[in-house]
């Protein structure tokens, strides 16, 4: 009778331990807080935890733009990896899958307007002075409280809100 008791005791406890480490695991994702975007404009280049070539060109390049055409103006500039569980709102919001560079206008803690560069940006990054042209032209007109659409697979995401879109310049 020992003898069987043992491996039932021991089934159960090691039972026991996986759902109470299942349990913290879950707590710690319900604990994550979704990212926060800043006021104003930003420029969110997203990556892979695996870096590849082409996120690391994508952000070059946006750093670049943003330096050279838009110095004197604030415009946020961030990275984020879209596989990390405090952006999958953002990633959902913004059907971001792949290394993109994402224009978000955040007015009062609110999105405004958002727009998934996605497909201009894997159009351009192998041709810098196109993907500088092709960037400060969707910030200006951002900027401006519109946006660009340059072909039909753009992503752009207009939020409903009582508030007229003004950005300082």
């Amino acid at each position: 009778m020992k003898h069987k008791i043992k491996p039932i005791l021991t089934i159960f406890l090691l039972a026991f331990a996986g759902v109470t480490f299942a349990v913290q695991i879950a707590k710690e994702f319900r604990s994550v807080q979704p990212m926060q975007l800043a006021e104003g404009l930003n420029v969110v280049c997203t990556h892979a935890t695996q870096r590849c070539p082409t996120c690391t060109t994508m952000k070059r390049l946006a750093k670049e733009t943003l330096d050279e055409s838009f110095k004197d103006i604030k415009i946020v500039f961030r990275e984020v990896n879209y596989e990390q569980p405090e952006t999958a709102t953002f990633a959902d919001e913004f059907k971001v899958a792949t290394a993109s560079v994402v224009l978000v206008h955040i007015k009062y803690g609110k999105t405004v307007t958002g727009k998934n560069l996605v497909t201009e940006a894997w159009r351009f990054y192998t041709d810098e002075p196109a993907f500088k042209k092709m960037l400060k032209e969707q910030i200006d007109a951002m900027l401006q409280g519109r946006t660009l659409n340059t072909d039909e697979s753009s992503r752009e995401i207009i939020f409903d809100t009582d508030d007229d879109i003004e950005l300082p310049l």
